[in-house]
């Protein structure tokens, strides 16, 4: 079986919000409600968004969201790009100038 390399990995965690609480969500991902109620607004958007367990949202490189559970507590499912490590991304920024490594596969 071979491995797809070009595919970022991603690291999924939870995050479990009483009702009224409030997180920050910066940056690049994948929300999905799986539990509750949840208040969604981005800084710079003018509209909110009410999501309820099973919706989705996808928050774009540079966003900045506020959560809040409007009644019981709240699951949301977060999905962000896993941070590449010091060599995969040395390897992908030579790959990415056309170098070529002898003997390393990327």
């Amino acid at each position: 079986m071979q491995r797809h390399t070009d595919t970022p990995a991603s690291v999924c965690r939870m995050l479990w919000l009483p009702a009224g609480r409030i997180s920050r969500v910066n940056g690049r991902a994948r929300l999905r409600v799986t539990r509750g109620l949840v208040w969604l607004t981005v800084d710079g958007q003018l509209d909110d968004h009410l999501l309820e367990a099973g919706e989705r949202f996808v928050l774009r490189r540079g966003d900045r969201a506020l959560l809040q559970a409007l009644d019981a507590t709240a699951g949301v499912e977060i999905v962000e790009r896993a941070p590449a490590t010091w060599r995969q991304w040395f390897i992908a920024l030579l790959r990415d100038a056309g170098l070529r490594l002898a003997g390393v596969r990327a």
